[in-house]
């Protein structure tokens, strides 16, 4: 019992030391991306700015009773009631948000992917004693835990980082025996899949889809107007 928690704060170490490092790292990378990327996308002018000048400007506003008999708006009045209250505009406004969901699904290649893994087992054999005369029984008890971080750069390079500890446990010998080993692996693309070029190029034309909504809902705005 006492191995199995030594195993675990082990690993719970490493673990939180691992997420510590991503958030710290995850900021900057972000940044490298979206510079890389072309920047983050700019919308498109799709608000609509009206001022309306009043005739006789006051200090202070009075509260204006409302007469009775026809309601009268002024052409800015109806643009705006018109650009509120249309179906199709609201239809059409939430095409640049769901173009953004193709956006973000692109970029999330690059987030970094967190895995861990526990597992433990329990065998009874029967072999032949140190002593050669005779059969004994023996139980192996052991335990293994895994975790890894796994991250994919532009430039077509992934870095993992992985620690494994591994606990067994034989009735046969008085101490329980470990073995535990931290690594790291590079992995380059030489030829396909090599360079920001073109691991970035399904990003950059996802930006150029949502900035297209964007300007198709600012078309669209001003036929309706």
């Amino acid at each position: 019992m006492k191995s199995a928690n030594f195993l675990y704060r082990r690993l719970v170490i490493f673990f939180i030391s691992t997420i510590w490092f991503t958030a710290a790292s995850c900021n900057m990378l972000e940044q490298q991306i979206d510079r890389k990327a072309g920047g983050p996308g700019v919308p498109a002018d799709t608000a609509v700015s009206m001022r309306l000048e009043s005739m006789e400007p006051s200090e202070e506003k009075t509260p204006q009773m409302v007469s009775p008999g026809p309601l009268r708006i002024t052409i800015s009045e109806a643009i705006l009631l018109t650009l509120e209250n249309n179906r199709a505009l609201v239809v059409e406004r939430l095409n640049p948000s769901i173009q953004k969901t193709f956006e973000d699904q692109e970029r999330a290649v690059f987030d970094p992917e967190t895995n861990a893994e526990i597992s433990g087992g329990r065998t009874d054999t029967q072999r032949l004693s140190r002593i050669g005369v005779d059969t004994e029984d023996e139980t192996i008890d052991t335990l293994e835990g895994v975790i890894s971080l796994e991250q994919f750069f532009p430039t077509g390079t992934t870095v993992a980082v992985e620690a494994s500890s591994l606990m067994t446990d034989s009735s046969l010998n008085q101490d329980s025996l470990y073995r535990t080993r931290f690594g790291m692996t590079f992995t380059q693309a030489l030829l396909r899949g090599f360079g920001t070029q073109v691991n970035l190029a399904r990003l950059r034309q996802a930006r150029l889809n949502t900035r297209l909504t964007e300007y198709e809902l600012r078309g669209f705005t001003e036929f309706l107007v």
